[in-house]
């Protein structure tokens, strides 16, 4: 499930250097931090893209006068190859000797889609920088590019982060392979039904010698890699990276192949990050040394910040309905809005609430700003936090309530009517490793699942009530161990009686509700075997049926996510009637 326009991916980075780095010098300095990409830490780059870096200014003499003038820095490259937008950037600064401060960045050079800038305004910091190093954290907020073209760039997608690398380990174990490839004497084992759809050109290989054309053995894994996962090998020296861009090229791999671009463009990003130094100046006729590469960036949180915008007219006495909303997938939130007497004019409390999350989120924060005038369009920035008063529920999630006090305005009369319009921000943090919002290639789900859709070299058919499934032994088995085992005892039985032929195997067919007095329905099934083979949810109406076949198969991920669900019917009359209580 892609990020829709009013949801907003965030994750958390804390910047850090120790004692052990070289230190900040008490002259006028810029430092810039390593490279980092978007889900991971600097020293493992896991998906290839180090898109982002941090920095920091100092103006003054720290030993002198104990103080510096401070400027923060974000720096984001080739995101518009990527696929992604930067929306907002806040940094918090951690000193010893004062309170934490957050701040929020600015963007400069708009009209620039190959580097994004954003910068702070200029303030003080009472303390010695360069005896501690430096202690940030930044809040991204990033969105998918609603302009870029969805085939070829990377998404922001709400999935089972596992799937892929469940395949692909069972691809590196030989686990039911049943192709293979052959690279300067090397065999690499995969699974034909993942290189047709996803490769084309590179299945019309397999039905030659398996011989790839190619000499370098990174590279070739580094592409089975892609097909598999979607995401770059990780650890590939300069050359095997261009061995690599000429092989997603030689088998038209299009998403890999803008991947690289954002690799190869970056070479020549730190000539221009230099080139556009003296437009950031916060002080003119400065000269500022610029150190890059220092300290250590590390991912600290991921989550997702939901846009809401609550827009209610009404007369001054009148009694307000609670107003219910629900965004796909984290459950039901409740607003409202009750009138109390005040001596300096009508005052009112404002209440959030939320109902039972779906599991993989927690409902972390509420913030809310007054508007004036039409709906918002765009991420806030500065909102008042809303205080929490009541939770129940614990671990489930079952109801949150926030409550703050507004008033409107001193002349406003009984008789005439009085729009509020709020824009509330809910942050939901990830709290499950294995389910959350992930920069993805958009493709590999959609060809996953079409392998199954045009039987691309299907072997088993699964009967559910009225209905069947061709479907692959190699991707259940990697899904669920339930299925695994089934598969491992089929093949016995088969290798105690004869070696099956080919075509013995495409003609498997297993009634896998035999003889079993709850049958699954055979829709809710379809919707089960989307999961394995995408990592999507497909519908959150079928969650609690979910449960069951995750429950029977033992497919954690899902299991987990979809367990909220066995208590869910009827929750929308439930919010009703708990929102008009308050």
């Amino acid at each position: 499930m892609l990020l829709k326009e009013n949801e907003f991916v965030f994750r958390d980075y804390e910047w850090l250097s120790t004692s052990g780095d070289a230190k900040v010098p008490n002259t006028n300095i810029k430092v810039v931090s390593p490279f980092f990409s978007v889900e991971s830490e600097t020293c493992e780059i896991s998906d290839g893209h180090k898109t982002f870096r941090f920095g920091i200014r100092l103006v003054g003499n720290g030993t002198i006068f104990d103080k510096f003038h401070t400027v923060v820095y974000f720096y984001a490259h080739n995101v518009d190859v990527l696929g992604i937008d930067v929306a907002a950037v806040e940094c918090s600064i951690g000193l010893k000797t004062a309170t934490q401060q957050s701040i929020y960045l600015q963007r400069k050079f708009k009209e620039s889609q190959v580097i994004q800038v954003f910068k702070s305004e200029e303030f003080l910091t009472y303390d010695h920088l360069s005896d501690k190093g430096i202690s940030l954290k930044y809040r991204i907020y990033m969105a998918n590019n609603k302009y870029s073209n969805i085939r070829l760039g990377l998404r922001f997608e709400l999935r089972d982060t596992t799937f892929s690398q469940e395949l692909w380990s069972a691809a590196q174990k030989g686990h039911m392979t049943d192709c293979e490839f052959v690279v300067k004497n090397q065999i690499f084992l995969a699974h034909r039904v993942v290189v047709a759809a996803r490769c084309p050109v590179l299945a019309e290989r397999m039905g030659s010698d398996g011989n790839t054309g190619t000499t370098n053995s990174v590279a070739f894994k580094a592409l089975l890699y892609f097909l598999y996962t979607g995401h770059l090998l990780p650890g590939m020296n300069s050359y095997d990276r261009q061995q690599f861009t000429d092989l997603v090229k030689q088998f038209q791999v299009k998403t890999a192949a803008e991947s690289m671009a954002v690799i190869n463009r970056s070479k020549g990003m730190s000539q221009l990050f230099l080139a556009i130094q003296p437009n950031l100046k916060s002080r003119d006729q400065l000269t500022v040394e610029i150190r890059e590469n220092h300290g250590r960036v590390s991912l600290t949180g991921r989550g997702l910040c939901l846009h809401y915008d609550y827009i209610t007219t009404f007369r001054a006495g009148d009694v307000i309905a609670p107003e219910i909303f629900r965004f796909d997938r984290e459950g039901f939130f409740g607003v409202t809005l009750t009138e109390s007497q005040h001596k300096n004019g009508h005052n009112y409390q404002l209440t959030f609430s939320s109902f039972h999350l779906v599991s993989g989120f927690k409902l972390v924060a509420v913030t809310y700003d007054l508007k004036d005038g039409a709906r918002s369009s765009s991420l806030p920035t500065h909102h008042c936090n809303m205080t929490k008063m009541y939770e129940e529920g614990g671990c489930n999630e079952t109801l949150k309530i926030f409550r703050e006090g507004i008033s409107l305005p001193k002349n406003v009369e009984n008789n005439s009517l009085c729009t509020v319009h709020v824009n509330f921000k809910v942050y939901l943090a990830e709290v499950d490793e294995c389910w959350g919002y992930r920069l993805n290639d958009p493709r590999l789900p959609v060809e996953f699942w079409s392998a199954v859709k045009h039987k691309i070299f299907t072997d088993v058919e699964l009967h559910v009530g009225s209905r069947s499934f061709s479907v692959h032994r190699a991707i259940l088995s990697a899904r669920s161990s339930v299925f695994a085992a089934m598969f491992k005892n089929i093949d016995m039985v088969e290798s105690d009686s004869s070696l099956p032929t080919e075509d013995d195997c495409r003609s498997l067919v297993i009634d896998i509700c035999a003889g079993e007095e709850n049958d699954l329905d055979p829709d809710a099934f379809e919707d089960f075997l989307v999961f394995l083979y995408t990592g999507r949810l497909r519908t959150t109406e079928s969650l609690a049926e979910l449960w069951a076949a995750a429950n029977k198969y033992d497919v954690k991920t899902l299991e987990r996510i979809s367990e909220s669900a066995k208590v869910r019917f009827g929750m929308e009359e439930l919010c009703v009637a708990l929102m008009s209580n308050l």
